[in-house]
């Protein structure tokens, strides 16, 4: 019993360090605090001023992130640092699992609704996205997320996809729910002679990625928004490669985004989905195995759209949708009955 309370006292702190981790994001202290250091440590004061805020809350902040062991301190606990090994995780473009704390007010703003979701009249799933602070967070998220896609896109994701010598040539790429572009860009700029174009359903997302656009001076990238559920006719038969990072997993119709991808999709041509690691929907196992993963992911999943349509059910496939594979998972559009899976 005294291990289980001691437990639920770990839930507790947990909980409200990560929303006053997510308030330091906000307020910008990490990144202030990261220009100080064991040798040249800072004050609560010093950081209030330089931030103009009120040294009594930011003494506060900071003791509470020394005892969740983020950040360091002398033995008086006046003076505080962020140590070497920790500093490029949480200043600057951070860590994207770091970033991910800047979700948690977000999700106790959605608390009411969630419930009501959960109630056999209620909506049928949730709207997370259409939230008024999800523009504010997603840029921090995003933010952290391109230092990884700069650092592996080269390297790791584009070996794996087997597909550099024909983007240096020159095709036609498609990037399903590009969200602000952020893979799309980069790839644009460092293939001039390929044409990109990357679609979302939140025109917030493609207002940002066209900002980004233009203060890259690109003009072999074009950004829409429409929904995966109904491609341009258009586009019969005309991409050489379609990617996509994390986004069939939110949408209500996936069957027929997935039916539309492939009917976009040239002969021969790639499609590759990346997604996280997900769960197995047997939690026995998962608490041995995954554990911390498995119970954000299950908590996440609460706040997130619920698919309208049957995910075994496949269209021209067999068991597409059985589970969400780890990794990278590359597929072509004829002849195959499921997705063979790359770690990346």
């Amino acid at each position: 019993m005294a291990d289980f309370k001691e437990h639920l006292l770990t839930i507790i702190s947990h909980g409200t360090l990560s929303i006053s981790i997510a308030l330091g994001i906000k307020l910008g202290i990490f990144d202030e605090l990261a220009n100080f250091s064991e040798e040249n440590p800072a004050t609560a004061e010093r950081i209030a001023e330089q931030l103009d805020l009120k040294p009594r809350y930011v003494f506060e902040w900071l003791s509470a992130m020394v005892c969740g062991d983020i950040i360091e301190a002398d033995k008086e606990g006046k003076k505080f640092w962020i140590s070497e090994t920790k500093r490029e995780f949480i200043s600057g473009s951070k860590e994207p699992i770091f970033a991910l704390n800047v979700l948690i007010p977000i999700l106790g703003e959605e608390h009411e609704n969630v419930a009501k979701v959960f109630k056999k009249d209620g909506p049928p799933s949730m709207t997370f996205h259409s939230n008024p602070h999800m523009q504010e967070v997603g840029h921090v998220v995003v933010t952290a997320k391109h230092g990884n896609i700069k650092k592996y896109l080269l390297s790791d994701y584009l070996p794996k996809l087997g597909v550099r010598e024909k983007l240096e040539e020159g095709i036609d790429v498609l990037d399903v729910g590009c969200g602000v572009g952020m893979q799309v860009l980069e790839l644009a700029h460092l293939f001039p002679k390929s044409r990109f174009i990357g679609f979302d359903l939140s025109d917030k997302s493609i207002e940002q990625a066209l900002k980004h656009k233009n203060e890259k001076g690109l003009e072999n990238v074009e950004f829409l928004c429409m929904d995966a559920k109904e491609f341009k006719l258009e586009w019969d038969g005309k991409f050489d490669l379609i990617i996509s990072f994390d986004a069939y997993i939110h949408m209500v119709h996936p069957e027929q985004a997935l039916e539309e991808t492939y009917r976009v999709l040239k002969s021969g041509g790639l499609f590759a989905l990346t997604t996280l690691d997900g769960t197995d929907d047997n939690s026995y196992d998962e608490r041995k195995s995954k554990n911390l993963l498995a119970t954000l992911t299950y908590n996440m999943g609460l706040y997130q759209r619920k698919p309208e349509e049957d995910l075994n059910k496949a269209v021209n496939r067999k068991k597409v949708w059985t589970r969400w594979p780890s990794g990278l998972s590359l597929c072509t559009p004829k002849g195959e009955d499921s997705i063979p899976e790359v770690e990346i």
